[in-house]
């Protein structure tokens, strides 16, 4: 409790403070243990505070009479942007440091969960989740993925507004970078204080992903980019793994609810690490699905059963994931559904 009166109280500080008022060099170095120490005001000149960071700087006079330019590059100052947009940062900052710091206990099978997009992927996602006892909400604009989430226990909102509500966590699995910001507009108009994080399934544009991140930044919501590796099949029955990054507080709430998904989770550290990661893996994917089906032709052309091909490589080095995934729809030749 102590903790959370500091950092609103630096909340309204910031706020408060004019366009040459208080820089903040760390807020990582922020300690449970540190405790607000404030130092006499001078007369005519704002105060200084000492404690919460390691330091606050004071430059208001002595940058009055610098053009924006040099102001920029001042030691101490904002060397890489506007010192405005700096300051505006600090205090979105701390409005989500003290969000994050009620994050005390994992999410379990109570707290309320809403999907965006439920296609291939999201709806075997919310047949797993629904069958070990979450409570899920989803919104899709196909009337055919609807029925089909619906027939799995999905309570069906016919707008996203109604998903974002209510919900605490929302899982994202989307198309393209439109819909996430689509998503993202539908959250930030609701504005549900309840709302801890938006986790994005999807495989897009880091930039776009980066770009989330920034925006839900202000309203107190953590972004966790976590891509999934996987098939539709896989999905079906929870052999996924999500490639997690973003804040670790909202990570470790999340985890639970990921692992009711997932047959492995792993957390990379900074937002964008997942996307990355991701890209890695789908290289691979790639290379593995050529490589597969040049063995299988391989060895029809030597004259092998592709049945004999799909049970022996898999007791061998030469086998992957891929290859014991796609050989067997290879051999029947069977391309429906897509996987």
């Amino acid at each position: 409790e102590s903790r959370q009166k500091q950092l609103r109280f630096l909340v309204k500080l910031l706020a408060r403070s004019n366009g040459r008022g208080f820089y903040i060099s760390k807020l990582s170095c922020f300690r449970e243990h540190t405790p607000i120490q404030q130092k006499a005001s001078q007369p005519g000149r704002a105060g200084s505070y000492m404690g919460i960071a390691r330091r606050l700087v004071l430059f208001r006079n002595s940058q009055a009479h610098l053009p924006r330019s040099r102001e920029q590059k001042f030691p101490g100052g904002c060397r890489t942007r506007c010192q405005r947009h700096a300051r505006r940062d600090q205090i979105y900052q701390c409005r989500f440091m003290i969000c994050m710091n009620e994050l005390k206990k994992p999410a379990n099978n109570a707290t309320p969960i809403g999907i965006m997009g439920l296609g291939i992927m999201g709806s075997a996602i919310a047949n797993q989740l629904t069958t070990l006892g979450w409570q899920v909400a989803g919104f899709d604009p196909d009337p055919i993925q609807q029925k089909i989430a619906a027939d799995m226990g999905v309570s069906i909102k016919p707008h996203p507004k109604d998903v974002v509500c209510n919900a605490e966590i929302i899982l994202s699995s989307l198309p393209n970078q439109q819909a996430l910001n689509d998503s993202i507009d539908v959250i930030l108009d609701t504005k549900n204080s309840n709302l801890k994080v938006l986790a994005d399934l999807s495989t897009l544009e880091l930039e776009g992903k980066l770009s989330g991140r920034d925006r839900l930044l202000g309203a107190g919501v953590s972004f966790l980019d976590s891509p999934i590796s996987g098939t539709g099949a896989q999905a079906k029955t929870g052999d996924l793994s999500i490639y997690g990054s973003g804040c670790e507080e909202a990570y470790k709430y999340c985890l639970p609810l990921f692992q009711d998904f997932t047959s492995s989770v792993c957390y990379l550290g900074e937002c964008g690490n997942g996307t990355k990661m991701k890209f890695i893996a789908n290289l691979l994917v790639a290379i593995h699905n050529v490589a597969s089906a040049e063995a299988m032709l391989l060895g029809e052309r030597c004259g092998l059963d592709p049945q004999d091909i799909c049970e022996a490589i898999p007791m061998g080095a030469g086998s992957s994931r891929i290859f014991e995934l796609r050989a067997p729809l290879m051999a029947s030749q069977t391309f429906e559904p897509p996987t």
